[in-house]
């Protein structure tokens, strides 16, 4: 990871009957929902120098457990990317 990139992880989640899709713009594609039940988990690399989205990636829950959510996130000395989620 080049020094000053930002990694993070959350949640999003549909407030009404709708499919909810999360943008984080430049080159990475929009993350949609799978179902728009509940909240699916997210976790993107932010440029530290511009800001700009790297990559994002998307987790999704199911319908019998239809929440998933990224709660923490690190990287060790090789640029590797560790997540915990729920």
């Amino acid at each position: 990871m080049t020094s000053g990139d930002i990694v993070l992880t959350g949640y999003f989640a549909a407030t009404q009957a709708t499919i909810p899709t999360l943008n984080f713009g430049g080159s990475c594609s929009p993350i949609t929902s799978n179902t728009g039940v509940g909240g699916d988990g997210y976790l993107a690399k932010l440029s530290g120098f511009a800001g700009s989205c790297l990559w994002a990636r998307g987790f999704n829950g199911a319908v019998a457990a239809p929440y998933n959510a990224g709660v923490g996130v690190a990287t060790d000395v090789n640029r590797n990317v560790v997540l915990t989620e729920s």
